[in-house]
């Protein structure tokens, strides 16, 4: 099960939410605004985990959470070409995308 990291409010969560629609994987919260719990329709092995944008990071180096949005490119890095660049730091994967 690949467990992806999400921002739990906000813009952000609303440009990761509207970023996995655009390619046929619907992301929902599960339940209240004030709990952490969401759903993924659309592709299997994929369970979601809202956090606040700041414990992603940490999360992703810890290696509880193996896919998140991160807000910051670690070491000034470049986006791909099409704007949606990955980076991985010991199989732990951050995505890049257009704000």
């Amino acid at each position: 099960m690949i467990r992806l990291g999400v921002p739990s409010k906000g813009r952000l969560m609303e440009q990761t939410f509207d970023w996995f629609a655009d390619r046929g994987v619907r992301l929902s919260r599960a339940g209240s605004d004030r709990e952490y719990a969401g759903r993924v329709e659309g592709v299997e092995g994929v369970s979601l985990v809202l956090l606040s944008a700041g414990e992603i990071p940490r999360e992703l180096a810890a290696g509880r959470i193996e896919l998140g949005r991160d807000r910051h490119r670690p070491g000034g890095a470049k986006s791909w070409p099409d704007g949606q660049a990955t980076w991985s730091r010991s199989r732990r994967w951050a995505l890049d995308m257009p704000t």
